[in-house]
């Protein structure tokens, strides 16, 4: 499986060798964007102070869910198909913005040279015929691309696809195009 911007703050939040700093940042961020459900069906609750609700979270996840987190990665590929969550720079070589750590803490991530974060210089590019390094890019994380293309054919002749439905805002789980 791949790994997302969420699937980045669940990890850091929940696993032992992020900072507790660190681990605080990633929580309050991935408690703003949808992790609270997680968090009630673990540990029933998410009014605790910060760092005890990192601690109790630490203590409920089961083992199978870490080794899930371990697990993802940051793209794969099939033939001429690159799979990656939001995207990549066009102006970054494929596989050095490919071997971007998933644990940046959140304060030093730079989005545009992230994998689990790109938008513009990803989402506005017009790659040439050879599309990006090769590659027809399949990724998500923008909800219905946001008025970066008008929909899946323009995507198509920029060499990439976004298989994000706004799912998460809409709470309908089809593509609205």
């Amino acid at each position: 499986g791949l790994m997302g911007n969420h699937e980045i703050l669940m990890r850091l939040a929940l696993d032992p060798a992020t900072p507790p700093k660190q681990a605080v940042a990633a929580l309050r961020v991935w408690l703003g964007n949808g992790g609270g459900a997680v968090v009630e069906q673990l540990v029933g609750r998410k009014t605790l102070e910060p760092r005890k609700l990192v601690a109790e979270l630490r203590a409920a996840t089961p083992d199978w869910v870490m080794g899930w987190l371990g697990r993802l990665g940051a793209s794969a590929r099939s033939g001429g198909l690159l799979f990656v969550h939001a995207g990549i720079n066009p102006k970054i070589a494929l596989d050095a913005f490919l071997a971007a750590p998933w644990n940046e803490p959140l304060d030093r991530v730079d989005e545009r040279a992230h994998w689990a974060w790109v938008r513009g210089p990803f989402l506005d590019h017009k790659p040439g015929e050879r599309g990006f390094s090769g590659y027809f890019v399949v990724h998500g994380h923008t909800p219905l691309d946001r008025g970066h293309t008008k929909g899946h054919a323009e995507q198509a002749q920029r060499f990439r696809l976004n298989l994000d439905g706004g799912s998460a805002v809409t709470g309908q789980a089809k593509m609205a195009y």
